[in-house]
C-alpha cells in the first residue's frame, strides 16, 4: 500500500511511517498552503477506491505487517 501511495504522489509525498491504525505523511513541495489537506483528501480517496473500506484497509495492513 506504501508503494501505491508514493506511485501515485511520489513528487509530493512521502510515507514517514505505516502502521495498522495510521498513515503519516509529509507533503513535499507544498506549492500553496492547503496542499496537504487536499493530498489527504486524495489518499483516502485512493485508499477507499483500493479497499472497499478503511476497516478491511486496517486489516490488510495488519495481516501484512503480521507476515513481515
Amino acid at each position: 500500500m506504501k508503494d501505491l501511495i508514493e506511485s501515485n504522489f511520489s513528487r509530493n509525498v512521502k510515507i514517514v511511517e505505516m502502521t495498522s491504525e495510521k498513515i503519516v505523511f509529509q507533503v513535499v513541495n507544498p506549492d500553496e498552503k492547503d496542499r496537504g489537506k487536499k493530498m489527504l483528501k486524495m489518499i483516502r480517496t485512493l485508499v477507499d477506491r483500493y479497499f472497499d473500506s478503511r476497516e478491511k484497509f486496517v486489516l490488510s495492513l495488519k495481516k501484512n505487517i503480521e507476515k513481515a
